[in-house]
């Protein structure tokens, strides 16, 4: 056997064409790995921001469930916009301890408070979306349909530009003791 003859059962290394087929192969592999991160994180952030504003959904509706339940007096009769009368022992929204008329209303994507629905007042929650409007359904007593609660109604936008609709139920405990 000469010197520069090789026998085909006596190879030595790998290739230029092994090295590219493995090179394309991890290439494929690799870009399906990043992939599948790049959905997990995306996912990731749209949970976190959905938990953010359900957090703050729930913590402002809270406020605003407590401030229902002890009204002496509900107006919901102007669409977009919710006064609650009742007595206080702490400043809220702007007013100061005692009876008085505190107003819920949607203004430049923002849920807002105040004793006037016609300032800018405190804002309560952001990110609602464009054209939304804290809704109020008076809830009736059956027999004589006298106030009981009110269904409030409250459109979010999220970061994908879906809106969410969040519903409250809403007992109003002075109406329902009056009753007793």
């Amino acid at each position: 056997m000469s010197p520069g003859v090789r026998s085909a059962g006596c190879q030595r290394g790998v290739g230029l064409v092994e090295w590219m087929i493995a090179l394309v192969i991890g290439l494929i592999l690799l870009s399906g790995v990043v992939q599948i991160f790049v959905a997990h994180q995306s996912a990731y952030r749209e949970s976190q921001q959905l938990a953010r504003v359900q957090n703050t959904v729930a913590h402002t509706m809270d406020l605003l469930v407590r401030d229902l339940r002890g009204a002496a007096a509900v107006d919901a009769g102007t669409p977009g916009r919710l006064g609650v009368t009742r007595t206080r022992t702490v400043d809220w929204c702007g007013q100061p301890p005692g009876t008085s008329e505190v107003f819920y209303w949607v203004a430049d994507a923002t849920l807002r408070c105040g004793p006037d629905p016609d300032a800018s007042g405190q804002i309560l929650v952001e990110g609602l979306a464009p054209g939304s409007a804290l809704e109020a359904t008076p809830v009736r007593h059956p027999v004589d349909h006298g106030l009981l609660g009110l269904d409030l109604a409250l459109d979010l936008r999220m970061h994908d530009d879906q809106t969410r609709r969040f519903h409250f139920r809403v007992a109003l405990r002075q109406a329902i003791l009056q009753r007793l």
